[in-house]
C-alpha cells in the first residue's frame, strides 16, 4: 500500500469528531456485571505494584499509601492532554481503615486521587513532597493529623509548580466510606470538590486560579491516578511520611470527547493498526476504500477502554484510505 490516510465519519486527514460530548470512564472493580478484570480494561500500575491489590471477591481496589516506597501509581491514560481550557470531572469512594506518618519522617503526606502527567510523574527526578518538583497535578489530597489536624486540600500544580490550593479542616473516620467528586470547569478557573458521607455533603471547598494570577501558567494532565508518593526529596527540618491502608471503588471520570488527532496509524508486518481514543462501552468499525464510492469492513471492535486498536490484516497492494465510524 503506498498511500494510507485515515478518516472519520466526517472529516479527511486524520481528524476523528465524535458524535459524544465527553468521554465516560467507568470502574466498580467488581468481577460480574460492568465490572471484571480491570487491567482488561486499560489500568496499570506502575512502581511498586504491590501497592495496588485488585480484590475480585470483594468487587473493590484494595490500596497502601506507603511514602517509603518509590512513586508508585494505578493509573489510566485519557488519550488526550487536559489543561486549563478543559472541563473534566471525577469521582470515587474512598475507605480509610489506617493511617499514619511513619519513621523519622513525622510530618504528613498525602492520600492522593487525581490526574497526573504520567511521562513527568514517573521520572526519577519526580519528588511531590519537596514542593518543587511535581509539575502538572490536579489532584484530592487528604492529610493526616500531625498536630495541626487533619485536612482535605484540592490542588492544581501547573507545569511550573506553581500551587492553587485550599486546605479545609476534615476528618475521614476509619472504616467509614466517602464518596469524593471533583469537579474542574474551565469558564471560571475553578476546582470544586464535595466530599459525601451517608449522602449528605459533609464538605464543600474550591480552589480558584485568580484572574490576576497572570503569572499562573497551564497545567497539562493526561492520566487518572491513584497515587502514591515516594517521601524522598524532603528537607529533613519538615519532611513527612504515610503510612496508610483503604479501599478505593466507583470511579467514574468524565473528559471532553477526545478527537481522532490522537490517532496512531502504524504497519507492523503486512498489517495497518490504527489506535484510536473513544467512547468505552460502545462498538467502532475501521473501514477501507480505494475509491471513495464503496467502502469495506476490515475490523470491528467493542471499546473497553479509551484506547482502542483496529486494524486491517489484508491491505490493498495500492492506495487505500480509511475510515472509522462508531456504531449505533
Amino acid at each position: 500500500m503506498k498511500i494510507v490516510r485515515l478518516l472519520s465519519a466526517i472529516l479527511l486527514g486524520g481528524t476523528l469528531v465524535s458524535s459524544s460530548h465527553a468521554i465516560v470512564i467507568t470502574e466498580n472493580f467488581s468481577a460480574g456485571g460492568l465490572g471484571g478484570n480491570p487491567f482488561a480494561r486499560g489500568w496499570s500500575a506502575v512502581g511498586d505494584t504491590n501497592l495496588f491489590v485488585w480484590n475480585s471477591a470483594a468487587g473493590h481496589l484494595e490500596v497502601t499509601w506507603d511514602s517509603s516506597k518509590p512513586n508508585s501509581f494505578f493509573h489510566q491514560p485519557l488519550g488526550m492532554t487536559l489543561n486549563r481550557s478543559n472541563t473534566f470531572w471525577v469521582s470515587f469512594d474512598l475507605t480509610l481503615s489506617s493511617i499514619a506518618s511513619q519513621g523519622e519522617k513525622l510530618g504528613a503526606m498525602q492520600v492522593a486521587v487525581g490526574f497526573i502527567n504520567l511521562a513527568q510523574a514517573t521520572n526519577a527526578n519526580y519528588y511531590r513532597g519537596t514542593g518543587f518538583d511535581s509539575p502538572n497535578v490536579v489532584e484530592f489530597n487528604y492529610f493526616h493529623d500531625t498536630g495541626f489536624g487533619e485536612s482535605v486540600s484540592p490542588v492544581i500544580i501547573s507545569r511550573d509548580n506553581q500551587f492553587a490550593a485550599g486546605f479545609r479542616g476534615f476528618e475521614f473516620e476509619l472504616n467509614e466510606t466517602y464518596q469524593i467528586q471533583m469537579l474542574y470547569t474551565a469558564h471560571d478557573q475553578t476546582l470544586a470538590t464535595v466530599v459525601r458521607h451517608n449522602g449528605t455533603n459533609a464538605l464543600e471547598s474550591s480552589v480558584v486560579i485568580p484572574a490576576s494570577a497572570a503569572s499562573f501558567s497551564d497545567f497539562e494532565v493526561d492520566t487518572v491516578a491513584i497515587s502514591s508518593y515516594s517521601d524522598e526529596g524532603q528537607n529533613p527540618l519538615w519532611a513527612g511520611s504515610i503510612l496508610a491502608h483503604g479501599i478505593i471503588d466507583r470511579i467514574v471520570v468524565s473528559t471532553p470527547a477526545p478527537t481522532l488527532g490522537t490517532v496512531k496509524l502504524h504497519k507492523s508486518a503486512d498489517t495497518w493498526r490504527a489506535e484510536v481514543y473513544c467512547q468505552p462501552g460502545h462498538t467502532y468499525v475501521l473501514q477501507r476504500t480505494t475509491d471513495f464510492q464503496t467502502w469495506s469492513d476490515v475490523d470491528t471492535e467493542l471499546a473497553v477502554s479509551p484506547r482502542l486498536v483496529l486494524q486491517d490484516g489484508s491491505p490493498v497492494s495500492g492506495n487505500g484510505y480509511y475510515r472509522v465510524m462508531k456504531l449505533p
